[in-house]
């Protein structure tokens, strides 16, 4: 008697939970508008603490290995017995030392490709035009044909001038909207930097009093069922930015050396570039070769020819013996489902899309086949084919 009581408490308690989930889908369906504005509100309050939590985590990644080795050659003295604090100040320094010697490097090369580039436009535009001159006496239909168009260059000149002055004003007038978004967003970094500095040097009691929670709040299976599923998320987010970053260092320090030794412009510049770019899977190595060879194309157009021949041996090298040593497998993705999640996270996200979708899919993907697999041994069935 006591046995059934329980069995219909049970089902009462599924099929309440069904009917309430089913009416908060529908009630949540029916104000989709409102739940997505209170969301983006939501984000937009936490800004500052999401922010942290992704520095912390990312800079987690090395401090790892900063700590381990103070904790295995310094375990005795007072650098290994406050390894904590140090490696993650080591971090930092490294981190911010980085990004100044690549913005002091960077930042003059940009300023001076664009200024080469603004001083090479009159001399391209005579350049063309001296060309359509050429070919309207050589071929007489071509020259027809331009004159039928009716195009008062000088007037298109002016205009294009014209043009480019009202948006040099607009910049100017809106410069109090610069500085006050800049100011706001180095205020949002700041408290970021700050939560995440807290939440590395306590992560370890963060971590105990989550799992305290988890067990309190929901059964033991349930809870170590969320556990793995956390450690699962860490450890493909993990391996998926440490992957990306060496394949970053290494796609970008091949390029430079090979851009120097054909002396090619722009080499430093272009380097860096694409070595950014390739963070992005696929879609980066497009953007980067494009935009460098138009760089190129300003100053000689048979080197910019060249350099895309360059691109694409570099790039066959570093997919047949580089990539699949440093980075392949990293997040256990085939090839097929890092396209769909690159293509489905750039159409949601953009380049944060791009980023986030192939963990994301990764996860998903490694606890379909382990459900998937566990379903088979269980009905003691193989699948060959």
């Amino acid at each position: 008697m006591n046995k059934n009581n329980s069995i219909n408490t049970n089902d009462m308690k599924k099929t309440l939970f069904y009917i309430t989930f089913t009416v908060c889908l529908l009630v949540g369906l029916l104000n989709i508008e409102v739940i997505l504005n209170l969301f983006q509100y939501i984000i937009r309050l936490l800004g500052p603490f999401i922010l942290g939590a992704c520095i912390a985590f990312v800079v987690n990644i090395p401090m790892r290995i900063v700590e381990n080795k103070l904790q295995k050659y310094c375990k005795k003295n007072f650098i290994g017995k406050h390894s904590r604090p140090i490696s993650i100040l080591i971090t930092f320094i490294f981190i911010f030392t980085l990004l100044f010697v690549v913005s002091v490097l960077i930042v003059p090369e940009i300023i001076n490709t664009l200024s080469g580039i603004m001083k090479a436009i009159p001399d391209y535009a005579e350049d063309i035009n001296n060309r359509i001159n050429h070919l309207a006496k050589e071929y007489p239909a071509i020259r027809d044909f331009i004159n039928k168009l009716d195009i008062d260059w000088a007037k298109a000149g002016r205009e294009a001038i014209h043009f480019f002055q009202n948006i040099a004003n607009g910049i100017v007038l809106s410069g109090i909207d610069i500085i006050g978004n800049i100011v706001n967003g180095l205020m949002k970094f700041f408290i970021g930097f700050i939560f995440s500095v807290y939440l590395l040097v306590q992560k370890e009691s963060l971590k105990r009093q989550g799992k305290q929670v988890l067990f309190a709040y929901l059964k033991e299976k349930h809870a170590t069922h969320f556990c793995s599923f956390c450690r699962l998320t860490n450890r493909t987010f993990s391996n998926f930015i440490s992957g990306q970053c060496t394949e970053a260092l290494i796609i970008g320090g091949l390029f430079f050396v090979v851009l120097n030794l054909l002396q090619f412009p722009y080499a430093l510049l272009i380097s860096v570039f694409i070595a950014l770019m390739s963070l992005i899977p696929i879609f980066g190595s497009y953007i980067s070769s494009y935009t460098s060879a138009f760089l190129i194309l300003m100053v000689n157009p048979w080197q910019a020819l060249l350099f895309l021949l360059v691109f694409a041996v570099v790039q066959q090298f570093d997919s047949m013996f580089i990539y699949p040593h440093i980075v392949g497998g990293s997040v256990g993705l085939p090839s097929m489902w890092v396209i769909v999640a690159v293509t489905l996270g750039g159409s949601l996200m953009g380049i944060i899309g791009m980023l986030i979708f192939i963990p994301l899919f990764s996860i998903f993907y490694t606890l379909l086949r382990m459900n998937v697999y566990h379903r088979l041994k269980t009905k003691n069935l193989k699948i060959s084919e």
